[in-house]
């Protein structure tokens, strides 16, 4: 479904049946597209090989519903889809009415650390529970706070146009975000404001792959693969060995170290036997001489 970018302004059909009557735009992808899902516990158990059979480059993993929802299959699909070389992502559907902090928190405890080939974070941004949208912006920001601090990544955002219209409104605070967009039904996707393009779309509810039992999310990433890659977590740099200096070949002997180096407070003791050293060789010349006046004078 990829298409060169394209825009329209015209007063959508849909609008008129909610009382609503305006423009919207529409914005197609750049050029290539990649082919990805993403998945909750409505999918049952996975079969993760199959997925990676059908062409599927990526997946989104439903973390949990704020704090309350515990997504029972999320370990599971986090392991198995970093197993067979899909590229991963988890998300969360965001709770305004409970502590977004605590929200964030809990994700990042339950996907531990962020690994080299993963996509940043989503939060999922399609209920109100209730709140102002000046409320559910601030606690937008707490959350995303909260996860690029912990992380060094700035995480997707995933709404539709209307409900970050209507629920959010409209603000331009996360523009420098990667934005996921849903749109169904349509050639190219309503854009949520103020966002000038959409990193991706989530184009259907009802798509078929293979591996998955009944119906699963389908979406498009705007790029290529090399693109899609350069959102994700990079190899850290290796720090440079230490150097380890060679030995040295040919080291100058060193004579052990002797009680008293100073020769003329503590000669050299005479031993029996030959020695090469210049103290040794004159005593035993002076005790010759000494032996040969003695013999001299026996014999006079």
């Amino acid at each position: 479904m990829a298409g060169l970018c394209a825009t329209a302004c015209v007063t959508d059909p849909a609008d008129d049946e909610v009382g609503q009557s305006e423009q919207y735009v529409r914005v197609c992808a750049d050029g290539p597209t990649v082919a990805g899902i993403d998945v909750s516990k409505w999918q049952g158990q996975i079969d993760w090989d199959a997925v990676a059979a059908d062409g599927i480059e990526f997946a989104f993993i439903r973390v949990s519903h704020g704090l309350e929802i515990y997504d029972e299959w999320f370990e599971y699909n986090w392991a198995e889809a970093k197993r067979v070389g899909i590229i991963r992502g988890v998300y969360q559907y965001f709770a305004p009415s409970q502590d977004a902090r605590a929200q964030a928190q809990f994700l990042l405890d339950n996907m531990g650390p962020l690994e080299v080939g993963d996509l940043p974070p989503v939060i999922d941004v399609e209920q109100s529970d209730g709140e102002s949208p000046a409320t559910i912006m601030t606690k937008l920001h707490d959350w995303s706070d909260e996860v690029e601090t912990a992380l060094g990544v700035k995480p997707f955002i995933y709404t539709a146009k209307y409900f970050w219209q209507d629920g959010v409104g409209a603000p331009s605070d996360f523009v420098d975000h990667p934005l996921w967009v849903a749109n169904y039904g349509v050639d190219c996707p309503l854009i949520a404001d103020p966002w000038p393009r959409w990193t991706v779309w989530q184009y259907t509810s009802s798509g078929s792959v293979s591996g998955i039992s009944g119906n699963v999310d389908r979406n498009e990433f705007n790029g290529t693969m090399d693109d899609l890659l350069a959102l994700t977590k990079q190899d850290e740099a290796q720090p440079d060995p230490i150097p380890v200096p060679d030995p040295d070949p040919s080291p100058d002997p060193k004579p052990d170290p002797q009680p008293n180096s100073d020769p003329g407070t503590n000669p050299p003791a005479i031993t029996s036997g030959c020695s090469t050293t210049g103290g040794n060789a004159g005593t035993m010349a002076a005790l010759a001489l000494i032996g040969l006046v003695a013999l001299r004078r026996r014999r006079d």
